[in-house]
């Protein structure tokens, strides 16, 4: 419905013009989104396997919140790298309990951050302004 609300946002002079650019942008960035997928894919995986090593009945031991239920875990995963992709660092359980992994860690966490919040965002920055123009 409420797209449909932006296509008839076209009727109107003052409203035309953006509403053709939020439809050519979403056209523009599809491509962009799959590869921005496809990266997060990987470090959500490997957080995944890191926080089944831990012991999940303390609650400050896990390394993301699971937000999807016990069966969606892996989806949980997915939704951490998401919201450290857009800027949300939590690094609180990093060093729980011994930390043998938090090396492990803080290295997928650097890498990332710089690939998903400073290169693919800015790509993202970059695709918009020249749908703009």
């Amino acid at each position: 419905m409420w797209i449909q609300f932006l296509y008839f946002l076209k009727l109107f002079t003052e409203t035309a013009f953006y509403s053709s650019l939020v439809y050519k942008t979403f056209s523009d960035i599809s491509y962009f989104l799959l590869i921005f997928l496809i990266i997060l894919f990987p470090f959500a995986n490997a957080i995944y396997i890191l926080n089944d090593k831990r012991d999940l009945k303390d609650e400050n031991a896990t390394l993301y919140a699971n937000a999807f239920g016990e069966n969606a875990e892996e989806m949980s995963a997915v939704l951490n790298q998401y919201i450290l992709a857009l800027g949300e660092y939590a690094t609180d359980n990093f060093d729980y309990g011994e930390g043998e992994d938090a090396p492990v860690l803080w290295l997928f966490f650097m890498i990332s951050t710089f690939l998903t919040s400073v290169i693919m965002l800015n790509m993202m920055i970059a695709i918009m302004g020249e749908t703009f123009n």
